[in-house]
């Protein structure tokens, strides 16, 4: 698979900003870029191009008659950002995501559109497309040729391949076990159910307010079929509750069913599992601006993606362990690497373990330094295996 890098990352993923004056292809692939990254799929992303055509042609500096909407999505003064081409960009594709994980959403990335961009206020797409002004879908279709035709062609002339999405099933199931932020998000946390069960009916336990604790997601790997499933409980831009001080600053995901006390090969039979989970946190970390640097122990202080336990031993807040010693963070790290586009760095060596790892040459020279220098005929300093066997000797004698 060949992913749009020339424009589509340089505009949105490398701090290249948008203008005022950017130009139909710059602002096609800004929106292709950045829904691709979000998960998108190829037919997705041309609904997001399409509608953008129909509402503005793709101009960022289009304004209606009346002066109400503006930029590339005609965005009303509820868009702070609306004038920055980028943030018009961005802030469409955080309401539509909101809608599409929303109880109201529609299988039809078209039907949210129109929901985002008609009748925001109606309880789901459904209702919105029957109370709302339907010719307007209609509108925003007939411009897929031509956004399918930018969509292609600006993904032909590059050769930086990127990894698709995983395959995975998601679907929300909301948690009212949730509070504001009130601060930037900067980390991103895995944990571990430490009981039975799967991503479904940890989000149904999650759902109790009597339980007050919750995550942004709960995932888990069928033992039979191998398929994983994901359930968004708690919106990103919210604060699950789930790192007791740190909630306001970390996305926290869950793997249903596991425990801390898992061994390797427990851990690689969730295998698909884990690498959504790394294409998870790499989407949250490129919206949110988190790092992507995976923190594995021993921790430092730097935030990136780790567990529950850096917020034990480093945040020093709580007692929670997981997600334990065994869990694979080079498989995990591997992912992040693939999904971020980065090379991973090189896991580090174990440490070597005398004498079973010590090679023939290292171990005749750990006998010659036990022996110590010269001759025995020396004076012994009283510090080497040949000092000690004179000393005995000496006592004999």
């Amino acid at each position: 698979m060949v992913e749009i890098v020339d424009k589509a990352e340089s505009l949105i993923a490398y701090e290249v900003s948008l203008t005022q004056q950017s130009s139909f292809d710059d602002v096609g692939a800004a929106i292709i870029g950045e829904s691709r990254r979000r998960g998108y799929t190829r037919g997705e992303s041309i609904a997001c191009v399409s509608t953008g055509i129909q509402e503005s042609g793709l101009r960022p500096n289009a304004v209606s008659p009346n002066g109400l909407w503006r930029g590339i999505y005609q965005q009303d003064a509820s868009y702070p950002g609306r004038d920055d081409p980028k943030e018009n960009i961005w802030a469409f594709l955080d309401r539509l995501d909101v809608k599409r994980r929303s109880p109201g959403a529609s299988p039809d990335i078209w039907l949210n559109i129109f929901w985002l961009q008609q009748r925001p206020g109606e309880p789901s797409a459904d209702a919105a497309y029957r109370n709302g002004r339907q010719a307007y879908l209609t509108e925003i279709k007939g411009h897929t040729a031509r956004a399918a035709q930018l969509y292609d062609r600006l993904s032909a002339g590059t050769t930086t391949p990127m990894a698709d999405r995983p395959d995975y099933n998601e679907y929300p199931m909301w948690s009212p076990n949730c509070s504001s932020r009130g601060g930037r998000t900067v980390d991103l946390f895995l944990h571990t159910q430490e009981g039975d069960g799967n991503a479904d009916s940890l989000a149904r336990f999650l759902q109790n307010p009597a339980n007050e604790v919750s995550y942004h997601y709960t995932v888990s790997e069928d033992d039979n079929d191998h398929g994983v499933t994901v359930v968004d409980v708690v919106n990103t831009d919210e604060a699950s509750w789930s790192v007791l001080s740190a909630n306001s600053r970390s996305i926290n995901l869950c793997f249903a069913g596991s425990r801390a006390g898992w061994s390797r090969d427990q851990w690689l039979k969730q295998s698909r599992a884990i690498d959504v989970a790394a294409y998870l946190a790499v989407q949250d970390c490129k919206h949110y601006g988190i790092s992507t640097r995976v923190v594995a122990p021993p921790y430092n202080s730097t935030p990136g993606i780790s567990d529950h336990q850096y917020v034990t031993q480093v945040l020093k807040d709580g007692s929670h362990t997981d997600v334990g010693p065994n869990f694979p963070w080079d498989v995990f790290a591997a992912s992040v690497a693939k999904y971020a586009n980065q090379t991973p760095a090189p896991a580090p060596a174990p440490a070597s373990q005398f004498p079973k790892d010590f090679t023939d040459r290292e171990l005749l020279e750990w006998v010659v330094a036990q022996l110590g220098p010269g001759d025995p005929a020396w004076q012994s300093n009283g510090m080497t295996l040949r000092d000690k066997v004179w000393s005995l000797d000496g006592e004999a004698s």
